[in-house]
């Protein structure tokens, strides 16, 4: 049994031992560790190359099990710098750990749909990043362009993968959602793109391609359904 008195799943002891801890801190108010080890595990986390996978995955304690170990490390290492991470930009070391918590939402989605619908809020966000970084940091528009581009990319490999599925109510939304939001974002990158260095040309040029491409695929969706008006009540003839 972990501490709150759930029955912990079977599996390696090095599991539950992980297990058991990741819910020992859940139920801290405020985690802490010494300044030296928040310190050596902020420096090796910021340290380490991110790469975030897109493809299906099983639920399973081979999919969460490094997912479980960011959030403990993420929890006793950084405490009170959720707001730097949320405020940083591509290039800030906190921005690992922006990414960190939006590999926690993707992983946690139930299904595709789901999934498409995550990645494109995450697009939304790189996008948000990119006008900030053009209007108040100039020096990190390339890399916010960068970021923007791979957003896009994994947001075009997901509706990809839901097209491919049967067609339903809510793969269709999900997909209607994503061209729709595509269209939007192309209206700003062609505004964006005038005012973008040099530097960050290429990286919002291909953005626009890939945009492009994820707009043509509403061409694959049938036609959106339309609810019908309610009818009008009709006046009851009068009886004299």
């Amino acid at each position: 049994m972990t501490p709150n008195g759930s029955r912990v799943p079977s599996g390696s002891a090095e599991e539950r031992e992980l297990l058991a801890l990741s819910e020992r801190i859940a139920a801290t108010p405020h985690p802490s560790a010494s300044p030296a080890l928040r310190a050596q595990l902020r420096a090796s986390l910021m340290s380490a190359p991110v790469q975030f996978a897109v493809a299906p995955r099983r639920w399973g304690w081979s999919a969460l099990r490094p997912i479980l170990a960011a959030a403990v490390i993420l929890a006793v290492a950084f405490g009170g710098a959720g707001y730097a991470a949320a405020s940083s930009l591509a290039g800030d070391p906190a921005f690992a750990l922006k990414q960190a918590a939006e590999e926690v939402e993707l992983v946690s989605a139930p299904n595709e749909a789901a999934r498409l619908r995550t990645l494109v809020a995450h697009s939304d966000r790189r996008l948000a990043e990119l006008r900030i970084a053009i209007a108040t940091r100039p020096a990190s528009a390339n890399a916010a362009s960068q970021a923007y581009l791979s957003a896009v990319k994994h947001v075009n490999d997901a509706l990809k993968r839901v097209l491919s599925q049967p067609s339903t109510d809510a793969r269709d939304d999900a997909a209607r959602e994503a061209t729709e939001a595509s269209e939007s974002h192309l209206d700003m990158l062609r505004e964006l793109e005038q005012r973008l260095p040099e530097a960050a040309q290429p990286g919002i040029q291909r953005a626009i391609e890939v945009q492009t491409d994820v707009h043509r695929r509403s061409d694959e969706l049938p036609p959106a359904r339309r609810t019908p008006a309610p009818l009008k009540p009709t006046a009851s003839p009068s009886r004299r």
